[in-house]
Order: structure tokens, then C-alpha cells, then sequence
């Protein structure tokens, strides 16, 4: 099944999860019950993808380029039609910064950390990471401008 650029009538399921009922997708294929889940990207950290546009792949939502949770022998049916690339599927626990490294890309380079920041939304941004990993970035970001203003 391709992609779907509009979102089915019922709502993004969380975390790649099959479709509800009503989303346009193929017969379910079938899976064996001890199958690992791991991360699939499909043209995450593109300029074109925002982090929270959603799509499909035989029922999975890919948001922002990611699925999570994807069964592993799933994934490598994808990578064998094609439909990604067998360097984007990724462990379980991956995280963006492994998805970078992954790729070739320096998530701490100045031009890309400067460009994230400048267009923040912190709304959509603790959506994204979640309200922990926002709070930690925080305190730890408020600890580094503390000790500087110090050293000056």
C-alpha cells in the first residue's frame, strides 16, 4: 500500500500502532507473537517533513518521519519493496540523536542546533519529547546560562 498523505477519518494512532477501524488499509498481514518492534524512519529529518505531520504505511502511522513499534519482520518487508531504506530501521529504544549519527548528520552542529531553536514552538515541542525530557532540557540549559553568567 503507498503512503497516505491525508490522515484516515479516525485519529493518528500513538506509536505506529495498526490503524483503527475506517483508516484505508491492505488485509492485516500476519505476525508471530514474539516478532521484536523496532523504529522505522521514512523521510525524517527532511526540511519538508514538520515533526508532527502524520502518515501511513499499510496502516502504521509514521509521525514526523518515524514509526515506532513496528514489527521487525514488517520493516524488512518494507526495506525488501523498497519502500525504505534497510539503514532506517533502528533498534526499539533508538532516539533521534542515533537516527542522526545513523545518517551522516551532526545533531550538535551550531547551523542545525541554532536553526532548531530559532523556531521553537514550546507547546508543540513538549508534545513532542514529552513533558519529562522537556523539563530536564530545560534545567539543564537554565544550568549552563547560571554558570556562565558566573564566569563573566
Amino acid at each position: 500500500m503507498a503512503v497516505l498523505e491525508k490522515e484516515p477519518e479516525t485519529k493518528p494512532v500513538q506509536d505506529a500502532a495498526p490503524a483503527k477501524a475506517g483508516a484505508v488499509q491492505p488485509a492485516s498481514p500476519t505476525f508471530e507473537p514474539d516478532d521484536p518492534c523496532c523504529v522505522v524512519l521514512r523521510g525524517w529529518g527532511t526540511p519538508a517533513l514538520p515533526l508532527d505531520h502524520t502518515s501511513y504505511l499499510d496502516g502504521y502511522a509514521f509521525t514526523g518521519g518515524v514509526a515506532r513499534n513496528i514489527p521487525y519482520s514488517e520493516a524488512k518487508a518494507w526495506a525488501k519493496r523498497g519502500l525504505v531504506d534497510k539503514t532506517h530501521i533502528f533498534a526499539k529504544s533508538a532516539e533521534p540523536a542515533d537516527f542522526a549519527r545513523a545518517l551522516g548528520r551532526d545533531p550538535l552542529a551550531p547551523g542545525n542546533v541554532a536553526q532548531a531553536l530559532a523556531m521553537l514552538d514550546p507547546e508543540k515541542f513538549i508534545a513532542l519529547v514529552g513533558r519529562e525530557k522537556a523539563e530536564a532540557l530545560a534545567r539543564q540549559m537554565l544550568n549552563e546560562l547560571t554558570s556562565r553568567k558566573e564566569e563573566v
